[in-house]
């Protein structure tokens, strides 16, 4: 099931406008499906690149070459923070076009990824933060309580049970401690970490 995100408005209005328009935010936290429910509604030819998948980063051996051969397209790259050598490219080739809705970028909500692509393409970009889903987002039969003891993340929330639910959670929160904070330059352990959230969680609604 697609749930239908408040900020898909925004974002097609940023592409009318600006060459390039990111969308930050953390792992599952629904980006990709965001992004191609933008491509099926763009009316016009689209590519999409994840930078993730070993297929896709063989292509941009030499970007240069191979966008500007689709320089007609509305080109997607996802995870686009594990090539930041892209940023100066893609500086040159919207210089090059000059026009709206080139490049919709999607990557993890770190300060680099921010910081290094506003270096290359200041005044060319737009960045839009995608948040879990609220209730205004969830659908009907989703109840204010499920939203609250889940979480907004899509998996969770529309998972089939409770204990699918929990599986997956787990297995974010493994993936969030031992992968993401690190890249993020969060050199702690990830044990003392999951401490310190557990220890905030209990804190809910309070000052800390």
């Amino acid at each position: 099931m697609t749930i239908n995100r408040r900020i898909v408005t925004t974002i097609k209005d940023s592409l009318s406008f600006f060459p390039v328009v990111a969308i930050v935010g953390p792992r599952q936290v629904g980006k990709t499906t965001l992004a191609k429910t933008i491509m099926a509604d763009s009316g016009k030819s689209t590519l999409y690149l994840d930078l993730e998948r070993q297929s896709d980063l063989f292509k941009l051996n030499d970007a240069e070459l191979f966008l500007s051969q689709h320089n007609d397209k509305l080109v997607v790259i996802d995870e686009v923070q594990n090539k930041k050598e892209l940023y100066p490219l893609l500086r040159s080739l919207v210089d090059e076009m000059r026009k709206p809705g080139q490049f919709l970028l999607l990557g993890s909500a770190s300060p680099e990824l921010i910081r290094d692509s506003s270096e290359s393409l200041a005044g060319r970009i737009a960045y839009h933060q995608l948040y879990p889903i609220d209730l205004e987002e969830a659908p009907d039969y989703i109840s204010q309580n499920d939203l609250w003891v889940k979480g907004g993340f899509p998996k969770v929330l529309l998972a089939q049970n409770n204990e699918l639910a929990q599986q997956w959670m787990e297995n974010f929160i493994s993936t969030y401690l031992n992968r993401d904070l690190l890249q993020l330059g969060l050199n702690a352990s990830p044990k003392i970490i999951r401490n310190l959230w557990s220890m905030v969680a209990h804190l809910n609604g309070h000052l800390f």
